[in-house]
């Protein structure tokens, strides 16, 4: 198999995981044991989508050995979503966890994996922040937005800290020399108005983007008023036939209220990027990114938090003439501040990373991928993380892939430095929350075999086991406390603690299917075993998650979406409870009329399913949206 590289002993997985995925790999290897030319083949988008971010460098999505999902801007505007969380509720694997009303966190977890397990980049820089590590996917929109590519399992070997369980990568769309314009109004109940401005054009040698967002709702309970005004504008320039240089600048502005504990929180977001991209010779080129952040995050109660972050990555990719490697270097390094009434003092935590790694082909069907990444954080020491990957192209359309790799999170600046204590009317301490300066970072090993098939009439099958162990995981936890020795003055205290081992295992499998012309076909199932000290639950976890859609296209600028998601039950530790399993179906219907008008019409929890998402915070009923969108 040749690099596509574009210049510029553990518990065992259930027996029926097994032998689905055995059953799977005999059916590929024998209808397609015979050689096919790529001559024979047609080209099919599935079978040559170009992928990034499971290398760091572009390679063909049959020839990368991992489990890789990639949502194309024209399925986002099928599927009608808007927002990060929205996108990726369907995805195998992941869970979307979000509390019911605009504005609450919607938290990423992905193959049981906790929200600060999963690293987010922005056109390949990290969002997530060192005071809270995850990110918030309902704040980030999708307009101008050209694909989404998720890569599951261990990846910090290329990126180091908080991509123990994955990478979620949002690429946003480059401008072109033809300038186009639109713009799109939507409304809905409960005082919904969605206001979106997207834009984009150029000259020969220089494009931009620009999309402008504005969302605000009275929310469907009391007090779930939200606002949120942004904009994010990105810059392309072609300095020669060898150098080109990037800019993005983004801005968020929000103000949201909390239904059940009546508070309000306001933020602010402005971030800058910047990136060089040089071509050194005929086999090697370079790419340097550098990125600030300036954020602040106001309760209504007091509580004021104010970040800054600075950072930069160095990368370069070579392939020596007549080689059969390609091998990528590069060394980051990032500055976290974070200044919090809710901290002793202002903290700061710098780090940096040096990684390399080794596409080698074995032969034109086989590559190994041999990564590693040694890391230094201020806040608690050194990491070092590898990872291998083997990829074997059996026939042009189907892909058997095998890996391990290890990986770590460091904690975060809340779990080890957030200090609040709480007082009843007398006086007396009443609850507190504590961080742990002496936490341990997470460790974790993972291990997956996969399999995936491709039509050449978008038509594709995929199946993937894998086991992820890791240690001294972090989580808030509450636990009785007694400052003066007296039983009757107890109290409760929510600590980050090292829990001891947490295991995952799982299976994930996947089909779309061509049906007709106009009609294709989505399900995806994900089977997971999930426990921390060998017999506990692992919170918000669902065993079962499944997903099932209906898409129709005519020729006359018709399409619709029918999509149907069951959740199984997840337990939740801190309400002592489990959270019952759900079913909820949503369509999304669009027409064009002439070139420049489209219609939009959305129907939310179709059949008005009461159901949470999170313990005691109920999910939105049945909603109607509809609007319009001029493009001019």
């Amino acid at each position: 198999m040749s690099n596509s590289f574009h210049i510029g002993t553990h518990r065992c997985i259930a027996k029926m995981v097994l032998t689905a995925l055995l059953m799977s790999l005999i059916i590929s290897c024998s209808a397609f044991a015979g050689d096919i030319s790529r001559d024979e083949l047609a080209l099919s988008d599935e079978v040559f989508t170009i992928v990034v971010t499971a290398s760091r460098i572009p390679q063909i999505i049959t020839e990368t050995p991992a489990s890789v999902v990639v949502i194309t801007k024209e399925q986002l505007e099928q599927a009608g979503v808007s927002s990060l969380d929205e996108a990726l509720k369907t995805v195998s694997g992941l869970y979307v966890k979000g509390y019911g009303y605009l504005g609450g966190t919607s938290s990423m977890l992905l193959r049981g994996s906790s929200r600060e397990q999963t690293l987010v980049l922005l056109d390949g820089r990290p969002l997530n922040d060192a005071q809270s590590g995850g990110v918030d996917a309902s704040s980030i929109p999708l307009q101008g937005v050209e694909r989404i590519e998720v890569i599951k399992g261990a990846a910090s070997a290329l990126y180091g800290a908080d991509a123990v369980a994955g990478v979620i990568n949002i690429i946003t769309a480059a401008g072109k020399a033809e300038p186009s314009h639109t713009l799109r109004l939507d409304v809905g109940e409960y005082g919904t108005r969605f206001l979106t401005f997207t834009s984009t054009g150029g000259s020969e040698l220089t494009g931009y983007t620009l999309t402008a967002t504005n969302l605000s709702t009275e929310g469907f309970q009391e007090h779930s008023t939200y606002e949120t005004l942004g904009f994010h504008l990105r810059l392309d320039h072609e300095m020669s036939s060898t150098d080109q240089i990037a800019m993005g600048i983004r801005h968020s502005d929000y103000y949201t209220e909390d239904p059940k504990f009546f508070s309000i929180r306001e933020d602010k977001d402005t971030s800058l990027d910047l990136q060089y991209n040089r071509v050194l010779n005929l086999s090697s080129d370079l790419t340097l990114k550098a990125y600030l952040d300036n954020a602040q995050i106001q309760y209504g109660f007091g509580s004021l938090h104010k970040l800054q972050r600075t950072g930069w990555d160095l990368q370069v990719n070579t392939a020596p003439a007549g080689s059969q490697h390609l091998f990528t270097y590069g060394i980051a390094g990032e500055r976290n501040w974070v200044d919090s009434n809710n901290f002793p003092e202002p903290k700061e935590r710098t780090s940096w990373g040096i990684y390399a790694q080794d596409i080698y082909s074995l032969t034109p069907r086989f590559d190994v991928v041999i990564s590693g990444r040694f890391d230094q954080f201020s806040s608690h020491g050194d990491s070092l993380c590898g990872r291998v990957g083997l990829n074997y192209l059996l026939g042009d359309r189907t892909k058997l892939y095998a890996s391990w790799g290890n990986a770590f999170r460091a904690p975060t600046l809340n779990e080890l430095y957030w200090h609040e204590e709480y007082y009843d009317e007398t006086g007396n301490l009443a609850g507190a929350t504590y961080g742990d300066p002496d936490l341990k970072p997470e460790i974790a090993q993972n291990y997956e075999l996969g399999w995936q098939h491709w039509l050449d009439n978008g038509t594709n099958f995929s199946a993937a086991v894998f086991h992820r162990n890791i240690t001294n995981m972090i989580r808030w936890l509450s636990m009785a406390i007694d400052p003066d020795n007296e039983v009757d003055n107890e109290v409760y205290a929510l600590s980050a603690i090292n829990i001891d081992n947490v295991e995952v295992q799982g299976i994930e499998l996947e089909a779309a299917y061509r049906l007709a012309a106009p009609l294709t076909a989505h399900f995806n199932y994900t089977y997971l075993d999930a426990v921390k000290n060998e017999n506990q639950p692992l919170d918000y976890t669902p065993s079962h998650k499944a997903q099932a859609s209906l898409t129709y296209t005519s020729e006359h600028g018709f399409s619709g979406t029918v999509e149907t998601l069951y959740v199984g039950e997840r337990f939740d530790s801190l309400a002592r409870r489990a959270v019952p399993a759900y079913t909820v179906t949503n369509l999304n219907l669009n027409q064009k009329i002439g070139s420049d008008w489209q219609l939009h019409c959305q129907v939310s929890n179709v059949f008005n399913t009461k159901y949470e998402d999170t313990a005691n915070y109920p999910a939105p009923p049945r909603m109607i949206s509809a609007g319009v969108s001029y493009s001019f």
